[in-house]
């Protein structure tokens, strides 16, 4: 499998020096939205300028299921705070169990036990806590 990965790197790497417009491997990170609902309101966020809602599960099943996806990253974020979905948890343990590395981004405002203890639960590959200013005035 490291030969694997090997390969996908270099053609990765082949693929932006020689500026091809279709790529011969596939991405080193995927990024699913699970929710564009966020607690915050930051000034530098494009996330309500769209309807907010919640990915249904059934929906990311579909995604996982007609997908092919390299083995490096699946990032359960984009713009969204995606401790506010209700499964979170179960959508963890869905991309898990489809044999991915799941990493998830979090303004960690809302990362309470119960919260924190989905994440242990689920299996949670990576967690990154993003803080964009330590106080109201640089924020």
């Amino acid at each position: 499998m490291r030969v694997l990965k090997k390969l996908e790197r270099i053609k990765e790497t082949e693929d932006y020096w020689r500026r091809n417009t279709i790529a011969t491997n596939y991405p080193t990170v995927t990024a699913i939205e699970l929710t564009n609902k966020c607690n915050f309101r930051c000034t530098f966020c494009p996330a309500f300028t769209r309807k907010s809602g919640f990915m249904d599960a059934d929906l990311l099943r579909h995604i996982l299921k007609t997908t092919r996806f390299s083995d490096s990253l699946v990032q359960l974020h984009f713009h969204g705070e995606s401790l506010l979905h209700p499964q979170l948890g179960e959508m963890i343990s869905l991309c898990k169990d489809a044999g991915l590395n799941v990493g998830l981004s979090t303004n960690a405002s809302l990362l309470d036990e119960k919260r924190s203890r989905i994440l242990i639960q689920s299996k949670l590959d990576t967690l990154v806590l993003a803080f964009d200013g330590v106080s109201k005035e640089i924020f």
